[in-house]
């Protein structure tokens, strides 16, 4: 056996031992080991069901999921091209339906975490620089068609999306449109943030997203943490019916 392989054996040896017999903390709806859980049960789902494309992360902050994500992709040997959004900034002032009273508030800049400081825990948790883009900026000013051109992003195949706010998810959900096929797993980390509230937070952006687009659906495959919701997009062979209707 070589030593590169005994350790690898040895790692998850002493994590199965830390999380099961220590912790105690391990289901999907854990909100210490759920999202861990998701990015494991999403790189099965996309090689069981042969989704190809991009994996693409809107809100990466320090990049634990975006770790857990590439490493999973290696444990069942998929090659996914991986492109990491953020402002880099934190959280956009909220505003709106995003700063009701009576619900947890957020503020700006909350979740800040440089391009060098991400870069950093890349390197730490073992996820090279080759293997990811990074693309900062809000997402209301860089979200555009052209990027996905020049980003080479033809399909998406797995989307995690951290938004927490409406105002971010939204322009998110609209970059994406083009993006999706028939088995896209779209992933929000929020989804139940707001305290659940349908017309609040990531819930009430994919709710508009869907009714202004007649030709996707969704099905809903996974809840995770206490607050994440997990869906499998659906999409006519049209895809003009994945833009906005004119006069919507």
């Amino acid at each position: 056996m070589r030593l590169s392989t005994l350790g690898a054996r040895l790692f998850t040896l002493g994590r199965n031992l830390l999380k099961y017999r220590l912790l105690r903390d391990v289901s999907i709806r854990s909100d210490r080991f759920g999202r861990e859980h998701m990015a494991d049960l999403a790189a099965r789902f996309a090689r069981n069901n042969r989704v190809d494309g991009a994996y693409l992360e809107f809100g990466v902050w320090r990049g634990s999921t975006f770790a857990q994500f590439y490493h999973a992709f290696r444990r069942h040997g998929l090659r996914v091209p991986m492109h990491a959004f953020d402002s880099f900034a934190g959280l956009p002032a909220p505003g709106g339906v995003d700063a009701l009273p009576g619900y947890e508030p957020f503020r700006a800049g909350q979740f800040g975490c440089s391009v060098d400081q991400f870069a950093r825990e890349m390197r730490a948790r073992r996820v090279p620089s080759t293997a990811y883009t990074v693309i900062p900026g809000f997402y209301d000013q860089t979200l555009t068609p052209e990027l996905a051109d020049r980003l080479g992003i033809r399909r998406a195949a797995l989307v995690w999306i951290d938004c927490v706010l409406y105002e971010s998810a939204k322009p998110v959900l609209d970059f994406l449109g083009p993006l999706l096929q028939d088995g896209t797993l779209l992933m929000f980390n929020d989804f139940y943030r707001f305290k659940g509230h349908p017309d609040l937070g990531e819930r009430k952006a994919l709710a508009e997203f869907l009714a202004q687009r007649p030709g996707v659906r969704v099905t809903d495959y996974a809840r995770f943490s206490s607050v994440g919701q997990a869906f499998i997009v659906h999409t006519t062979r049209d895809a003009a019916l994945l833009e906005v209707p004119a006069g919507v």
